[in-house]
């Protein structure tokens, strides 16, 4: 159906972000699905939100190939577009762990949690980053928040996701 619709316009930046969104997932294309993040996040006239969306992807992908310092700066560039952005929150949170600051990405990510309350994957990420600095009791606090959250976590679609969280 997207692929269709994408076809149809191939420069709607939501359509653009669905397709590139498989690209990363489904092909494993990382260079190509950062340029259409790229293309949708640098677009005048695109809603605040969906460019921070992108931006976020792109952060992601960055910090997935070691490139911290990108990651960051990306992530910074979501957050300035639209700061209550619960995705943009947590992704800046891991980032900043992962440049050594796990108290300032400890904080993001409950930022994350407070912006998407029904999110279940931030609260997942807070008890990794807890259980990196050795806090195991708090750690696990997160991670049966995080589980609790699941059912009626608003940003997992369908019942293979939410088995899949739980199998975690």
């Amino acid at each position: 159906l997207y692929d269709k619709a994408y076809e149809l316009n191939p420069q709607d930046p939501h359509l653009i972000v669905v397709r590139a969104l498989d690209v990363l997932v489904a092909d494993r294309r990382f260079d190509e699905a950062y340029g259409m993040f790229q293309q949708v996040a640098e677009k005048s006239g695109v809603v605040a939100t969906l460019r921070a969306e992108a931006y976020t992807h792109m952060s992601t992908i960055r910090r997935s190939q070691g490139r911290i310092a990108e990651a960051l700066a990306l992530s910074q560039k979501a957050l300035d577009v639209d700061a209550r952005f619960a995705p943009a929150l947590a992704d800046h949170g891991m980032n900043l762990e992962w440049s050594g600051d796990f108290q300032k990405g400890a904080e993001y990510l409950e930022l994350a949690i407070r912006a998407n309350p029904r999110s279940a994957i931030h609260p997942w990420w807070l008890g990794i980053v807890l259980r990196a600095e050795d806090q195991r009791e708090k750690a696990l606090g997160y991670f049966r928040l995080a589980l609790q959250k699941i059912d009626n976590d608003n940003t997992m679609i369908g019942k293979d996701a939410k088995r899949m969280a739980r199998a975690r």
